[in-house]
Formats: structure tokens, sequence, C-alpha cells
């Protein structure tokens, strides 16, 4: 994945852009997240991504291929600002700001009704998305509400960066679950390089087996 918006010298015309035609993208919100880490060979590609038999031994893994699938509720991805240098003054042509890239996504969630054991385990997938010089090894499948699965171009999930799992969240309502607030890290362009694909089985079926 790149986050590269200039090329020199510039192509000699203006590259194509597809017609939207009669569909729009909707697939619906984010119901589950699958961790897994960085894959030199993906687990998937465009075919196995659609079918339960691929993720029935990746949940049951205990190598490093392993897949752990996390229900979640009120998923937002929340895009970044534009970085920019300069503007209104004499450093710039015109005073216009200067094009410098894209800012980070965060997105964040919601564990719903999970132990505080549950809580636990999920917390201790932090240590994989936060390495020396901000690198990380953990990435995620997104899976929604109408079946589609969601990952990077390369079928190697998206990378996650700076996981965090809160306290949880006591009160505020009659008889409330236990709520866990959650929250990583997105590089600019991570949506542009994702593909979304209909699953053939029901993903909110998925069930980590433990090992």
């Amino acid at each position: 994945m790149s986050s590269k918006l200039f090329s020199c010298p510039l192509p000699a015309a203006l590259p194509a852009v597809s017609d939207t035609g009669e569909c729009f993208s909707s697939p619906g919100n984010v119901i589950g997240i699958g961790f897994q880490l960085y894959q030199s060979t993906p687990s998937f590609d465009a075919t196995t991504v659609k079918a339960v038999g691929t993720y029935t031994p990746l949940l049951a893994s205990t190598s490093d291929t392993a897949l752990r699938y996390v229900p979640v509720v009120n998923f937002v991805a929340a895009t970044g600002e534009a970085i920019t240098e300069g503007g209104n003054d004499q450093t710039t042509y015109l005073g216009i700001p200067k094009m410098k890239g894209g800012g980070f996504s965060t997105a964040t969630f919601t564990l719903e009704g999970i132990t505080a054991a549950q809580a636990l385990e999920v917390r201790n997938l932090i240590q994989f998305s936060r390495l020396s010089n901000g690198r990380t090894k953990l990435r995620a499948v997104l899976f929604t509400e109408d079946n589609f699965v969601i990952t990077a171009s390369d079928f190697n999930g998206v990378p996650v960066h700076g996981l965090y799992i809160s306290d949880v969240i006591k009160g505020g309502s009659f008889k409330p679950e236990d709520m866990y607030n959650g929250q990583f890290y997105l590089p600019y362009g991570w949506s542009h390089d994702s593909v979304t694909t209909l699953a053939t089985f029901d993903v909110a079926s998925l069930l980590n087996v433990a090992p």
C-alpha cells in the first residue's frame, strides 16, 4: 500500500475514472473484526476469502497464521485531514497551502457484553500493533452485517496501528451490559487500497475455536 499522491514526470493525460453506473457501494456496518499477523503469503485470495472453509482452520490455529474474530458494535472509521504546509503568506505560490499528503484515520468500536477475561484476551493483541519505529505486525479483516468482507487489495488485511482497549464502562442505563471501547489507527490510503467481497456464508456465525 502506498500513500504517495504525486508522480514525476506527470502522465501525459489524465488517468481513467470509472463511471459509477446504476449501483453504489453500500456494504453495511462492520459487525466483526478478524485480527491476524501479517502473512508473507496471504491466507486469502479473491475466491477463498468468500468461503467459510477458509476461516475455520485459521480460527482454530495456534500458529502465526491464526485469525482471531472479535464481534463489535458501533464501528466507525473517522477519516483524517489533509496534511498541508504554509498558506496565506509569502512562503507559497499565491498564498495557497502546499498539499503534502493525507492524515491517518481513527477506527473506534465497542465490545459489548463480554467479560473482563475476554476483554483482556483482546487487549493482549495490542503488543503486535506497536513495534519499534512505529511499525506493526497486526492486520484486520472487517466483516459487515450484509455479509461483505473488507480487506487490503493483497488480501493480507489492513494495517492496524496502536490498538487500544479501554477499561469497562459501567452504568448509564437500565441493567446495562459491560462494554469496552476499542480504537486503532489506519494509515492514509487504507480504504483506497481495500477490496470488498461478498461472502458465501453468514459472517456473523464465525466463532473462535479455543486452542
